[in-house]
């Protein structure tokens, strides 16, 4: 299992000066954790057609009743899943400009707190009738543990930073301002979004 990194970067404005000069530099410093992580986000689309948007409307709704008895068997709470987006569109179907058809879409998100399941939820999904996987995401759920011992060591980097350039040039060192920001990137992104299917549903 691949670890995801946990940053924070200092922004250290220092006065370096000497009895007759002093001059402000700013550094940044870095502090990184790494950790393994235990949830996964997943986001997936229902789409159908169909020439009558109540039909498209309705092949749809039939779809999320089997998406939802599929969440209720897996056991994922109700709050774990969010709808993103719902939308119909009338839309042209092919190159024939005057073949419309209306393209109704349910955009929704899951939260796995289980993520050596999301091989399962995924192929059940599909099962369900789901034509759309957008991705996945991991991420832990303990990074605010995780943030004073980041926020130390950007601090000393950024520290050590400006003390090195200070002392080659022969000035000291005043902390002057001290500016952090949290980052936390998510390497770990799998994408595997279907076709979007031309054919009623």
């Amino acid at each position: 299992m691949k670890k995801i990194v946990f940053l924070f970067f200092f922004i250290f404005s220092t006065f370096i000066f000497s009895e007759e000069f002093q001059q402000k530099i700013v550094v940044q410093g870095t502090g990184t954790i790494k950790t393994a992580p235990d949830r996964a986000n997943l986001a997936f689309t229902v789409l159908t057609m169909d020439a009558d948007p109540s039909k498209s409307g309705e092949a749809n709704r039939k779809i999320m009743e089997k998406v939802d008895e599929t969440f209720k068997a897996l056991n994922i709470p109700k709050e774990n899943i969010t709808t993103v987006s719902y939308n119909i569109s009338r839309e042209a179907d092919g190159e024939k400009q005057d073949n419309f058809k209306y393209f109704t879409r349910n955009s929704l998100s899951v939260t796995i707190e289980n993520i050596d399941k999301v091989g399962e939820i995924i192929a059940a999904l599909e099962k369900a009738g789901v034509n759309m996987i957008q991705g996945v995401s991991f991420y832990s759920s303990n990074t605010d543990s995780f943030e004073s011992e980041v926020l130390v060591k950007a601090y000393k980097n950024a520290l050590e930073k400006a003390e090195a350039i200070a002392k080659a040039i022969g000035y000291k060192v005043t902390p002057l301002e001290i500016v952090s920001d949290y980052y936390q990137p998510r390497p770990m992104f799998m994408a595997a979004s279907s076709a979007e299917s031309k054919s009623s549903v």
